[in-house]
């Protein structure tokens, strides 16, 4: 985001304060994940906005929702809400498959009010080539690099305090299996270096 030095202190002095800030980015049916069917309209101080979004992480708990609209130029803002806001619903029909915590459920937005004191332009922060992309993706692999550690570590921790060898390996133990050091082996040789060993 790129809010000026006013709207900075503001939004600041809420995270300060302890507000939990959600999202409202991401929409269904759309080509890229870049296209937005979601806009608002300028009503003086404020701005109305309408639309739908999904996998809104955090929206159902937050006190604020960030939401990404466009204006009448097309051009990408963020309007953060009240999670309270008069037209704002949000669902709660995340699967949780995976992720169970995300809580990333659907956002309704029905001619919800966001004042322009918090009115953001997304844009601007894209008007010159920047690192958010390849920042964005380090911290994707960071995340998927831990999955896979955590299921190796469980699944070697299971071999070891649950397995039982099989029946026509002549082992006393599942872990001296071959074909198990080789399965564990592997999956921990495609693990990214420096993300721990099993």
């Amino acid at each position: 985001m790129t809010p000026s030095p006013v709207k900075q202190k503001l939004l600041f002095a809420e995270v300060l304060r302890g507000t939990r800030f959600g999202n409202a980015f991401s929409e269904f049916g759309s080509k890229r994940a870049v296209d937005f069917e979601t806009k608002f309209v300028d009503a003086g101080d404020h701005v109305i906005v309408n639309g739908r979004k999904f996998y809104s992480s955090g929206a159902l708990l937050a006190h604020l929702v960030p939401i990404v609209a466009l204006d009448d130029e097309g051009r990408a803002w963020y309007a953060i809400a009240e999670r309270d806001a008069p037209g704002l619903t949000v669902v709660d029909d995340w699967s949780s498959f995976g992720q169970r915590t995300t809580l990333s459920g659907t956002v309704i937005l029905d001619n919800v009010k966001v004042p322009k004191s918090h009115l953001v332009p997304g844009y601007k922060g894209y008007e010159v080539p920047t690192a958010d992309g390849a920042i964005f993706q380090i911290i994707q692999v960071a995340v998927d690099t831990g999955i896979a550690q955590a299921a190796i570590d469980e699944t070697v921790s299971f071999v070891r305090t649950k397995s039982r060898a099989w029946v026509d390996s002549g082992l006393e133990n599942a872990w001296d299996d071959p074909y198990t050091i080789q399965a564990i082996g592997d999956l921990t040789l495609r693990l990214p270096r420096g993300a721990g060993t099993a």
